[in-house]
């Protein structure tokens, strides 16, 4: 155990004092920054919200006297509303770069007998909801108008106005639904973390066998120290000093969000507040992320072992990343079925469950027996990938010149000592 100390601390140092650790640092937290700032840097910088004219060629459905009603009535951000209007000159004054509005809604009435036409005249369409807004209110308009000119009584047109209601009563899904809404974005981000998280931890787990295979270190450590220490004492500082830059990221970025914000944390349409996740849930999320990234490890470090250059590990690693990324795909997936028969049966197959069962816990209502197994499931496959990863690493490490051998993987498998 003593060596495993010393190889973890050698490995944590080493980590910590090269320079990619300190750039890549200051990197990502400069980027998350810069994002999070994008919303107030555009508020700063913007001359307020598009407006646009409202013009109502008929006089008809638009109470001139009284502009502000209406306005009230539509979501559609008005800044003028007018009674009259050419469409040539509105269309050229769009055209005019000192115009202060985004463009023109023009009500227009071809024949007396045929509805209203709404004609937009805009440098960029506002969203659907609020042309919707005042579409409906210019159908109203018009309803009530030709329900006054057949004579329509009052009680008549209530009846023709009536809308369905929908009425739900003892909805038992409705709360566990709310919490499903709020869980997904947190949920997606962790995921998102997780993935990456593994991929570039156990690229650099790899990257690091090789680099030391490369200068011959491994020569005189191979033959002081077990190789099962040697190569999880590896994997355990990399993967300690990764949790260390995520800590720093993480502090800063939080520090910095909360300047810029009260409560959850804003990027552009990103909205993440990780206060509607309950604390088991972090603590689910740190267990699979601390598993996820030793099943993954492992496999890195042996193959990271069979290459003499550094240049050569992403070749190596190929297929460890693209399984990886069918585990990722699928449970993107997964994230809008989380309660479907493959959901739960990947989330007991190693190479899914640190992912799938992470969507299962912060989506649905999983049973404890069930997370238990899980994780039971993925430390079993851990120590048996160690023990076989630990003899490829064996013979890997002393092995120079040219790849090991299928053959030659099976005898340090069957023989060698760990």
């Amino acid at each position: 155990m003593r060596q495993f100390w010393e190889v973890l601390v050698f490995s944590y140092r080493d980590r910590l004092r090269a320079k990619v650790f300190l750039y890549t640092t200051l990197f990502a937290i400069a980027l998350l920054v810069l994002l999070m700032s994008i919303p107030k840097l555009q508020a700063m910088f913007s001359d307020g919200e598009d407006q646009y004219v409202v013009v109502d060629l008929t006089g008809q459905y638009i109470n001139m006297q009284n502009p502000e009603e209406f306005k009230k009535q539509v979501t559609l951000s008005i800044g003028e509303v007018r009674g009259e209007g050419d469409e040539k000159q509105l269309r050229d004054s769009l055209e005019d770069e000192a115009t202060e509005w985004e463009g023109y809604f023009l009500i227009e009435q071809p024949a007396a007998d045929k509805p209203p036409v709404l004609k937009a005249i805009v440098h960029s369409m506002p969203s659907l909801e609020d042309v919707q807004s005042l579409q409906n209110y210019v159908q109203l308009r018009y309803t009530m108008q030709v329900a006054a000119n057949i004579n329509m009584t009052p009680e008549q047109l209530e009846q023709l106005m009536g809308r369905v209601e929908l009425q739900i009563t003892d909805d038992l899904s409705q709360s566990e639904n709310e919490a499903v809404m709020n869980n997904y974005i947190p949920v997606y981000a962790m995921i998102m973390f997780l993935s990456l998280s593994i991929i570039g931890f156990g690229s650099a787990v790899a990257t690091a066998v090789a680099a030391e295979k490369g200068s011959r270190i491994m020569e005189v450590m191979i033959t002081k120290v077990r190789p099962l220490w040697l190569m999880f004492g590896k994997i355990t500082g990399v993967g300690l000093a990764g949790l260390t830059q995520i800590a720093l990221i993480a502090v800063a970025t939080f520090a910095f969000s909360q300047v810029l914000y009260e409560g959850p944390i804003e990027v552009g349409t990103f909205r993440l507040d990780l206060s509607t996740l309950e604390a088991s849930m972090l603590i689910y999320f740190l267990i699979f992320y601390l598993l996820g990234y030793f099943f993954y490890a492992t496999m890195f470090a042996a193959v990271g072992s069979l290459v003499s250059r550094s240049e050569e590990v992403n070749q190596v690693i190929m297929p460890i990343t693209m399984t990886f990324m069918v585990a990722m795909y699928a449970t993107m997936i997964a994230l809008s079925t989380p309660e479907h028969d493959y959901v739960v049966i990947a989330s007991f197959v190693p190479i899914f469950t640190p992912l799938m069962m992470l969507v299962r816990i912060g989506m649905t209502d999983v049973p404890t027996i069930q997370v238990l197994a899980s994780i039971a499931v993925l430390v079993a496959s851990i120590l048996a990938f160690c023990w076989i990863a630990a003899k490829i690493y064996r013979v890997g490490v002393l092995t120079y010149g040219k790849r090991p051998t299928w053959k030659e993987i099976y005898i340090a498998i069957k023989m060698y000592r760990v």
